[in-house]
């Protein structure tokens, strides 16, 4: 029993092992991962400035059109004018002139306010691309880090699993359906061989019976702890 103990302990270290590679490959992974998130969410924001700076361009491009089609019809009644054939006409001539050129001082103003917005847009634009580079380069610099490292722990992790499986095969069938079962319902800490030290399981911190202590020292038969359901080894 003493020899089965044994290769369950070494069972355990290995599985822990395994999970430990498992975890950092999986932190590896995350990184990754989240370099990826980071250049997609930058590609995103160039396209929604670019967007922005183009309806900035446009509206800019309205207003100068408006202000080019008024600029027409004030040329097309100041010839109007010259040929006007009463006082009365030629009043209304100028009224609408005037009018014209008052409504171009506003659209020539609201060109200018877009014009700066546009500016606006496109610093905001060259900002969002710079913010790309910069994920590219993250996203180069984490593969450049990651992957030499996630290589050789995914190799690393598969001699673990081979060492694994054939020490697992050397264990007793009936113990290791139970060290599995045990291991696999302490998913928390993943634990199924626990240490006895001083009269007291360091599973559970709970003190352990007399008569277990005495299974434990003749280390005859599997003993399970009565809180915590561990299979309990003496720390000699």
């Amino acid at each position: 029993m003493k020899e089965t103990l044994q290769q369950l302990i070494e069972l355990q270290r290995t599985d822990d092992g395994v999970v430990a590679l498992t975890a950092r490959i999986e932190e590896l992974d995350a990184q990754l991962n989240g370099a990826r998130a980071a250049l997609d969410e930058a590609i995103a924001g160039v396209e929604v400035a670019h967007h922005a700076k183009q309806e900035a361009q446009a509206t800019t491009h309205r207003f100068e059109m408006d202000l080019q089609q008024a600029e027409a019809e004030i040329n097309k009644l100041e010839v109007q004018l010259n040929k006007a054939s009463s006082n009365k006409e030629y009043q209304g001539l100028m009224l609408g002139i005037a009018a014209i050129k008052a409504s171009n001082d506003k659209l020539e103003e609201q060109i200018l306010l877009s014009m700066d917005a546009t500016d606006e847009k496109e610093r905001d634009e060259e900002a969002a691309k710079a913010g790309q580079r910069d994920a590219e380069a993250g996203l180069r610099a984490a593969e450049g880090n990651v992957e030499e490292e996630r290589q050789g722990l995914m190799q690393e992790l598969a001699d673990m699993r081979t060492g694994r499986d054939e020490l697992a095969a050397r264990v007793d069938p009936t113990k290791l359906k139970l060290y599995d079962r045990i291991r696999g319902g302490n998913r928390k800490s993943g634990s199924a061989v626990v240490a006895v030290y001083g009269e007291y399981c360091q599973g559970c911190q709970m003190a352990v019976r007399p008569q277990d202590m005495v299974l434990l020292t003749q280390c005859t038969e599997i003993v399970l702890c009565r809180t915590c359901h561990r299979i309990q080894v003496l720390d000699t």
